[in-house]
């Protein structure tokens, strides 16, 4: 087993691009992957990690993907740091029955769905098939004029540090435009220096 190392230019001048609806343009299944210095995007999910332990994302910009920014499922563990998820579909970024850091990371401008639906910026939620919890830091982050929901933790468990959460817009139907959603026996760790504007 050797680690991989993606390491990108910089984003400006690197893009990752998918061609299939099914797959991710970066699908990340093995251990100690990192990924770095890039864009992705394409018309599903941006970045998927799954079963997947010491993953490391840093300096890319995740935008314009049909479905989810980044998606980290069946027991992931991710660390994800100094990156812009932007204008994705759904969902920015999805943690489910995973381990995730999120730090110095900007989500904004996520869209609904075709049907109006979702949007939301940070959506971190237990597996309902494998009953796996997440567990999530969020730290010195910025989650801006995402739809639905900017964050929700739903089913698991989520520690904020210095995090704003800005200008949450309400879907399609005039429903919802929460900051911070806890929600199904969700548990808060630390909870610090938290904003929620507007």
């Amino acid at each position: 087993h050797r680690d991989v190392r993606l390491d990108g230019r910089c984003a400006q001048m690197v893009t990752i691009r998918g061609v299939s609806d099914d797959w991710p343009a970066v699908d990340i299944t093995s251990d100690g992957v990192e990924a770095r210095g890039f864009t992705v995007t394409g018309p599903s999910w941006g970045v998927g990690i799954a079963f997947a332990d010491g993953v490391v994302l840093e300096g890319l910009v995740v935008a314009g993907s049909g479905r989810v920014g980044v998606i980290a499922y069946d027991r992931a563990d991710v660390t994800v740091r100094r990156s812009l998820v932007a204008g994705n579909r759904a969902v920015g970024i999805g943690v489910w029955g995973s381990t995730a850091t999120l730090e110095e990371v900007v989500v904004r401008d996520t869209l609904a769905r075709a049907n109006g639906l979702g949007g939301r910026g940070i959506s971190i939620e237990d597996d309902v098939d494998t009953g796996a919890v997440s567990d999530v830091t969020v730290r010195r982050s910025l989650v801006a004029g995402n739809r639905e929901l900017g964050l929700l933790v739903w089913g698991s468990t989520a520690t904020l540090e210095e995090v704003v959460v800005r200008d949450t817009l309400a879907r399609a139907d005039g429903l919802f435009g929460r900051g911070i959603s806890i929600q199904d026996d969700a548990d808060t760790g630390a909870v610090s220096d938290v904003t929620v504007r507007r």
